[in-house]
C-alpha cells in the first residue's frame, strides 16, 4: 500500500461515473476513503469488504460453470420466485433501459435464477 495522502480534499467531479471511478481508485490504491458523498456508504463498505477479505482490484475472478443438470434443477426448484418476481423484474428493466444498471434475481442461496 502507498503512504497515506495529505487530508486536503480534491473536488468531487461532477460526473456521477466519474466521482465513483476516482472514489474507488482511491480506496483500492491509497486505502483511502474520500469525503462523504463521493459514493454511497454501502459502496464504499462493500469495497472495504472486499479488500480487508484479500480481494484486489487487479485479480481475476472466476465461475464455476453450472451444468445443464444443475440449471435445470434450480430453475425448477426456484419457478415460484421467478415468476412471481417477473412482472417486477420486467418493469425494473423498462425503467433502467438507458442506464449502465441491471437487474438480478437470485435464491436464498445466492445463486442467480433470472436476469
Amino acid at each position: 500500500m502507498n503512504a497515506p495522502r495529505p487530508s486536503i480534499q480534491p473536488n468531487p467531479p461532477p460526473n456521477r461515473l466519474a466521482r465513483i471511478a476516482q472514489a474507488r481508485l482511491s480506496l483500492m490504491q491509497d486505502g483511502q476513503s474520500l469525503a462523504p458523498g463521493w459514493v454511497a456508504p454501502w459502496v464504499e463498505r462493500s469495497w472495504q469488504r472486499c479488500l480487508n477479505s484479500g480481494l484486489q482490484p487487479s485479480s481475476q475472478i472466476s465461475f464455476a460453470q453450472v451444468t445443464a443438470p444443475t440449471l435445470r434443477y434450480t430453475l425448477e426448484a426456484n419457478h415460484s420466485l421467478i415468476a412471481a418476481a417477473q412482472p417486477m423484474l420486467q418493469s425494473l428493466a423498462r425503467a433502467i433501459v438507458n442506464t449502465r444498471y441491471f437487474a438480478i434475481l437470485t435464491n436464498a442461496d445466492g445463486v442467480v435464477v433470472d436476469a
